[in-house]
């Protein structure tokens, strides 16, 4: 059994069973559209067809553009029960996308999970070059008479953002500003973490060790690279680092390893290396919980709202 066919797409060389199972393999199957590509090939050869009649990879990326392009262009429902979710996302020069995904209420509320991307609805993509809070806020009013008001607009409460809102919400005001919980987290763990010398002198210790130790016999334990944007977002790869890395040397230390183990991680090189660990024994288990609480926080609100 091969990839259905249909008749020839209008202005295409291939049938609309080719190309609906190269969008889903890309969009549901996770495969990369060159992988869409052959493995449309492959099923065409096992079906007795000809084994090179398949789009090529940019014809992939051509069609999915053309589905992306057809759901943005549609997307102009009304209905009063939106919540909007804005953002800035990838600056290319002086440019960056601006872009809005809406979720209905009534839609959220009968999930019972996390949001997924297929539960959102793209309601605005912009190229901008320039943005500030009066700019943003004139693209919500353009939204707005598009699609509705909002009930609520979620936001990582970045200036722009955060002062479109506030303007957007002296007009309409019902409509409720939502602060994206991952940026609420990342700014509550900062406040606490920033002003503590101690894990300064740990994320320093770690840098210091990672060169110690690259492309050495213990390479293969060496600190992550600390985050230098967003990296209140990032403290778990370190701390939890850090945790692991106690394991091992207290595990080394008790002697409670193979042969095998020993030989890769001697007592005497482990404790030159890692001993430096022991000052931060107890600050790595508050920063630990501190994590843990965070990300229960987190699952908590993406899951129940």
């Amino acid at each position: 059994m091969g990839v259905p066919t249909e008749p020839k797409v209008v202005g295409s060389h291939d049938d609309i069973g080719t190309i609906v199972a190269v969008v889903r393999f890309v969009l549901e199957g996770a495969i990369s559209m060159r992988g869409a590509s052959r493995i449309c090939g492959i099923i065409n050869s096992i079906a007795g067809r000809n084994p090179f009649e398949y789009p090529a990879h940019t014809t992939v990326q051509n069609y999915i553009q053309r589905v992306g392009l057809y759901l943005l262009e549609r997307n102009n429902q009304r209905h009063d029960d939106w919540i909007w979710i804005a953002d800035h996302t990838y600056s290319i020069g002086t440019l960056k996308v601006f872009i809005v995904l809406g979720i209905r209420l009534s839609h959220f509320r009968s999930l019972g999970r996390p949001l997924q991307y297929q539960d959102l609805t793209v309601l605005l993509m912009l190229s901008v070059e320039n943005s500030n809070g009066t700019v943003v806020k004139q693209q919500f009013d353009d939204l707005a008479e598009k699609v509705g008001d909002p009930i609520a607009i979620l936001s990582d409460a970045g200036s722009d953002l955060n002062k479109a809102t506030e303007l957007f919400q002296a007009e309409h005001q019902n409509v409720i500003p939502l602060y994206d919980i991952v940026h609420m987290v990342s700014r509550m763990i900062e406040k606490i973490m920033k002003p503590d010398a101690i894990w300064d002198a740990f994320r320093k210790a770690c840098c210091v060790c990672a060169n110690a130790v690259r492309q050495h016999k213990l390479g293969h334990l060496k600190p992550p690279k600390p985050r230098t944007k967003a990296r209140y977002m990032n403290i778990d790869r370190e701390v939890q680092w850090g945790a692991r890395a106690l394991q091992i040397l207290d595990r080394v230390r008790s002697g409670d390893l193979n042969k095998r183990q020993k030989e890769r991680l001697p007592l005497k090189l482990v404790e030159e290396k890692f001993g430096w660990l022991d000052e931060y024994r107890d600050s790595i288990k508050q920063w630990e919980h501190l994590s843990l609480t965070g990300r229960q926080v987190i699952s908590e609100v993406r899951r129940h709202g």
